[in-house]
């Protein structure tokens, strides 16, 4: 790479100061002293512009590396960058052609098998599984932030310990699925219908519940604060021990539900649908009339 024209303005004007400073000094000294003999001058002047001389070799050396260091930072900033988006293309590409592959394949066997290439090749995170067949298929563990599930089917899926944060399942159907111990942070699973799903011990703060369906399902030890299950069917679920703090539960049917232990606000339940089999946070049953609740039907 040229050096930049700066760095020979600086060493010419330093040079040619220095020579200046140097004769103008030697002359003003032979105006004072006119006897001295000339030839000492002369020799004396000639070691002090190959002194200034040097100096100024050793400041161009000097500028020469600083620039030249700079340069090579620059230059292999612009080399990583590159590399970072021929990464990020082709990765998009590889994703793009899996996805595919997974669309047009058959068998479990076959979808499973594509699965674990993208997990080898850290392809699934923000994936488009969208109106996806995903049933039977094992999920453990794998990085699916910001991946889109609109619309898919999900029987038998395990996600034990996946990573959902962010993650898309909108009106997706999900019977039987494992979702326990994942971190699922702003997953939304809005509109979603399918039953017996399990959610336990699983991270779901601020998720979105609205207006889904997920009857007897396990919420057991799962962290719902903030999360959002306005209008959602929840009839014969399990959520002992779960976090619902702060959580919308405005005409959330948790008939037959089981709240033991259950963390809620103080007006938590107020807006819900609640049954006389539905277990309140103390252990005892709910009653229209208040001074018979605890009382075992």
């Amino acid at each position: 790479m040229p050096k930049p024209p700066v760095l020979y303005v600086v060493t010419a004007a330093v040079t040619s100061a220095g020579v200046v400073l140097t004769v103008a000094s030697y002359l003003t000294a032979m105006r004072s002293t006119p006897s001295s003999p000339f030839e000492s001058w002369s020799s004396s002047l000639l070691l002090e512009l190959g002194a200034g001389i040097i100096q100024a070799v050793i400041l161009f050396f000097l500028l020469d590396q600083l620039f030249g260091r700079r340069d090579r930072v620059q230059e292999r900033l612009r080399q990583s960058t590159e590399r970072n988006e021929d990464r990020a293309v082709r990765r998009e590409e590889l994703q793009v052609q899996c996805l595919s592959e997974l669309r047009q394949a058959v068998t479990v066997e076959a979808r499973q098998v594509i699965v674990e290439k993208m997990r080898r090749l850290d392809l699934s995170r923000g994936a488009d599984f969208a109106g996806f067949d995903l049933s039977k298929l094992n999920l453990t563990g794998c990085d699916l932030r910001e991946a889109r599930f609109v619309r898919a089917s999900l029987i038998d899926t395990n996600l034990r310990e996946a990573l959902l944060g962010g993650a898309d399942f909108s009106q997706s159907f999900l019977l039987r699925v494992d979702v326990s111990h994942c971190e699922a942070q702003s997953t939304c699973f809005r509109r979603c219908e399918g039953a017996e799903v399990n959610f336990q011990g699983t991270c779901l703060q601020r998720a979105s519940f609205e207006l889904s369906q997920f009857p007897r399902s396990i919420f057991d030890g799962a962290d719902l604060r903030l999360a959002r299950l306005d209008r959602a069917r929840l009839e014969g679920s399990s959520l002992v021990n779960t976090n619902l703090r702060d959580a919308g539960l405005s005409g959330a049917d948790l008939s037959g539900a089981r709240l033991v232990n259950a963390d809620l606000s103080p007006d938590g339940l107020q807006g819900t649908v609640l049954s006389t089999t539905t277990v309140l946070p103390s252990g005892s049953y709910w009653r229209r009339d208040s001074e018979k609740a605890g009382e075992t039907p």
